[in-house]
C-alpha cells in the first residue's frame, strides 16, 4: 500500500466518532468491500474464460492455429539458443469430407473428437498438438530427428489405424503427415509451415502414410517459476472497550478495501495484458450476455462484421446475425443453458447487408457453477472455400487424367504385346532351327532378341500394374507356396540370364515348415526376379549377391545383399514411390522406368508383408523381404 493512502487512512481515523457511526461505517465498508470483491472475481473469470477460448479450439480443446502459431515462434527462437532442432508434423485426414458429408457434422464432430484424443494420448507432455481448421492437425516434436519422427509418424498412424465408432458404425480412418524439420527446411514458421504443408500432399498423394524432409537433432528445456505467499501481518494486542473495538475493526476494513484495491488494479493490469492478446486476434471475439446481447468485441469481429465497438455493444445478436433467431438454435442454447457448440459451415451478415461465409465457435461462461453468457469466436473462411473449391476442381482434373491414363496405358500394353508375341514365337522357332543346326552365332544373336523381348514384355506388364495397384485392384491368386523352392527356382532362373554374375544362395538350418507362406506363386516370383535383376543391374565390380532364407515359424525372411552403386541417403526414403529413379542410376545410365520396387512393395504388402531397405552410397545396398508363414492346418485367405 502507498504513503499516500496509508496517510489517508491514519487522518481518517484522527478523530474518535461514536460506536453508531462507527458501526454505520464499518457496515459500508464491509458491503462495498464485498461488492467489489465480487466484481473482481466476476471479472477475473470472464478474463480468463476468453482468454482459453481465444487460443484454443472449443470442439477438441487443442491449442488452435494462433497459440500454435506463438508456441512455434517460441520453440524456433529457443531452439535458436541452443543450437538444436526439432520436427514440424502436418496431419490431414483422407476420408473426412466423405464422412462428414453421409453422416453429417455431428459425427464428422465426434471423429475429430475422437482422433485428438488418439493423437493426444500418443504424445509427450513436451510435444505440442493443434488443430488449425476442419480436419487438419499440427504437431511440435522438440529434439526430434529425421529418424525419431518417421517413427513417431508411423506411430500415430498406427494409433489412428483402428476403425472408430460413430452412430453404431466403425468408420476407417486413414491419415496423410508431412513431415518438416528445422534448420533443414527453414529458419521461419512460414518456411516450415509450408514444407510441412507440400510434404503432407505429397503423403496423399503417393498414399504412403507419410512424406519426410531431414532433420538434425535437438531439445528444449521448461521453465518454471515460483511465487511465495504473503505475509498479511498478526494481532499482538486488542482494544479494551466497545468504541477502540469498532475503531480497530473500522481501521482494518479500510486497510482490506485499500489491499483489495491493490488487487483490483491488478485484475484491471491482467485485462489490459488479455485485451492486448485479443486485439490482435485474426479471429473475432464477441462476449454475449445470457440475453444474448453483445457485451464485447475485438477489432477483427468490428471489421470482419462492419461494426464499431460504439455501435455493437448492448445490441441483441439477432441483430446482427438474423439468421441464428430462431427458437431452439444451438447457439442460443450454449448461451443460456452452458451448452458448446460449433459450426464450420455458415453464413454471418454485415453492417450493409452482404454475407460472408465462417466457421465459429460458442463456448459457455461458467463462474461458479452459474452461466454468465458465452465467448463467441469466429473467423472468415471465403477464401478457404474458395480454395477447397479449386482444390475440388483440381483434384478432378486430375482424377480424369489419371482416367485417361489408365485407359491409354491399358491400350498401348493391347496394342504391344500383339506384336511382341508374334516377335517373341519367331524367336523361339529359330532358336529351335539354330541349336539343330548347332550354329552358335545364331544361338548368340538369337538369345539377346529373346531377352530384350523378356524385358520389353516386363516393362509391358509393369505399365499394366500400375493403375491397378492405385485403384487397390491388384488381385492375388493365394495357395500355400513353398517359398525355398521358389527362391531357388528364380535364382536359377536369373543365373541363367546373368552368366557373369555370381548369386549366392543361403538356405542352411532352415527347415521346410518354417518357411511356408500363402502366396501368389507368379506375383511373388515377379518381386523376388525384380531384386536379383536390380542387383545384377547395379552391379560395379564385385559382380556378386547374396540371398539368404530365415524362417523362425512366424516370419519368412529373403535377405538380398549386393556390392553395387548403392542408393543416396537423401533418396531413399521415395525409392519405393512410382517413377523415381536415384540420382547415380541416372547419371550411369542405367537403363528403366523406376516402377520395380513400387510394384514390389504393392505385391508384398497385399501379402501382408513388409519390404525394408538398407543402403550406402558406393557400398551396396541390402533388401529384405519379409512374410507371414502360413501355420500348420491354416488355409490361405482368398484374394
Amino acid at each position: 500500500m502507498s504513503e499516500d493512502r496509508r496517510a489517508e487512512a491514519a487522518s481518517s481515523m484522527a478523530v474518535a466518532p461514536n460506536s453508531a457511526d462507527l458501526l454505520a461505517v464499518n457496515e459500508r465498508l464491509l458491503l462495498a468491500g464485498l461488492r467489489e470483491q465480487e466484481r473482481a472475481e466476476e471479472a477475473r473469470h470472464l478474463a480468463n474464460a476468453l482468454e482459453y477460448r481465444a487460443l484454443h479450439d472449443p470442439l477438441t480443446g487443442l491449442p488452435n492455429r494462433t497459440l500454435f502459431a506463438d508456441r512455434l515462434e517460441q520453440l524456433i527462437l529457443v531452439t535458436q539458443r541452443d543450437y538444436a532442432t526439432f520436427a514440424l508434423l502436418f496431419l490431414d485426414l483422407d476420408r473426412f469430407k466423405a464422412i462428414n458429408d453421409r453422416l453429417g457434422h455431428q459425427a464428422g464432430d465426434l471423429l475429430l473428437q475422437q482422433v485428438a484424443a488418439r493423437l493426444r494420448g500418443s504424445l509427450r507432455e513436451s510435444d505440442t498438438l493443434a488443430r488449425l481448421y476442419g480436419d487438419e492437425f499440427a504437431i511440435l516434436l522438440p529434439g526430434n530427428d529425421a529418424t525419431t519422427a518417421a517413427e513417431v509418424a508411423q506411430k500415430l498412424l498406427g494409433v489412428l489405424a483402428p476403425p472408430c465408432l460413430l452412430q453404431g458404425q466403425p468408420e476407417q480412418i486413414k491419415a496423410s503427415i508431412g513431415i518438416a524439420g528445422y534448420p533443414v527446411h527453414g529458419t521461419e514458421a512460414s518456411g516450415l509451415m509450408a514444407q510441412a504443408d507440400a510434404a503432407m500432399y505429397v503423403a496423399k498423394h503417393a498414399r504412403s502414410g507419410y512424406a519426410l524432409a531431414g532433420f538434425t537433432e535437438g531439445q528444449k528445456h521448461p521453465r518454471h517459476t515460483d511465487t511465495g505467499p504473503r505475509d498479511r501481518g498478526t494481532i499482538t494486542t486488542g482494544p479494551t472497550s466497545t468504541d477502540e473495538l469498532l475503531q480497530t475493526v473500522n481501521e482494518r476494513l479500510l486497510l482490506a478495501g485499500l489491499r483489495e484495491q491493490e488487487l483490483v488494479d491488478q485484475l484491471r493490469r491482467q485485462l489490459a495484458f488479455t485485451n492486448a492478446i485479443v486485439g490482435n486476434l485474426g479471429e473475432g471475439v464477441c462476449a454475449l450476455d445470457r440475453a444474448c446481447r453483445i457485451a464485447f468485441v475485438n477489432p477483427a469481429a468490428e471489421r470482419l462484421l462492419g461494426w464499431t465497438e460504439a455501435e455493437i455493444l448492448g445490441r441483441d445478436w439477432d441483430d446482427v446475425v438474423p439468421a441464428h433467431h430462431t427458437v431452439g438454435h444451438p447457439l442460443l442454447a450454449a448461451v443460456r443453458e452452458g451448452a458448446a457448440y460449433r459450426d464450420d459451415d455458415a453464413l454471418f451478415a454485415r453492417q450493409d447487408g452482404g454475407t460472408f461465409a465462417v466457421a465459429y465457435g460458442a463456448t459457455p461462461i461458467v463462474a461458479d457453477t452459474v452461466v454468465m453468457g458465452a465467448a463467441l469466436v469466429f473467423r472468415d473462411i471465403t477464401d478457404q472455400q474458395h480454395a477447397k473449391a479449386e482444390r475440388a476442381a483440381l483434384l478432378a482434373r486430375v482424377e480424369a487424367a489419371l482416367v485417361f491414363r489408365t485407359r491409354f496405358l491399358a491400350i498401348t500394353a493391347h496394342e504391344l504385346k500383339t506384336p511382341l508375341t508374334v516377335l517373341k514365337g519367331y524367336t523361339q522357332l529359330l532358336l529351335r532351327r539354330a541349336r539343330r543346326a548347332q550354329d552358335d552365332s545364331q544361338l548368340r544373336s538369337l538369345a539377346v532378341i529373346d531377352q530384350q523381348a523378356d524385358k520389353v514384355t516386363r516393362l509391358i506388364d509393369d505399365l499394366s500394374d500400375i493403375p491397378r495397384i492405385e485403384s487397390d485392384g491388384l488381385a492375388l491368386n493365394l495357395h500355400p507356396l513353398d517359398l525355398r523352392a521358389l527362391l531357388a527356382e528364380t535364382v536359377g532362373e536369373v543365373g541363367v540370364i546373368a552368366t557373369d554374375f555370381a548369386l549366392r544362395l543361403s538356405v542352411e538350418g532352415v527347415r521346410a515348415a518354417e518357411v511356408w507362406v500363402s502366396g501368389d506363386r507368379l506375383r511373388l516370383q515377379q518381386v523376388l526376379t525384380n531384386l536379383l535383376t536390380n542387383a545384377v543391374k547395379y552391379a560395379s565390380r564385385r559382380r556378386e549377391a547374396a540371398i539368404t532364407l530365415h524362417g523362425d515359424g512366424d516370419w519368412a525372411r529373403i535377405i538380398v545383399t549386393d556390392y553395387g552403386i548403392g542408393i543416396p541417403a537423401a533418396q531413399q526414403a521415395t525409392v519405393f514411390e512410382p517413377y523415381v529413379r536415384a540420382d547415380n542410376a541416372l547419371a550411369g545410365g542405367y537403363g528403366g522406368l523406376g516402377l520395380g520396387l513400387f510394384i514390389s512393395k504393392a505385391i508384398v504388402e497385399r501379402h501382408g508383408g513388409t519390404l525394408a531397405l538398407s543402403s550406402e552410397e558406393g557400398i551396396g545396398s541390402t533388401f529384405t523381404l519379409a512374410l507371414p508363414c502360413l501355420r500348420a492346418g491354416e488355409e490361405p485367405a482368398g484374394q
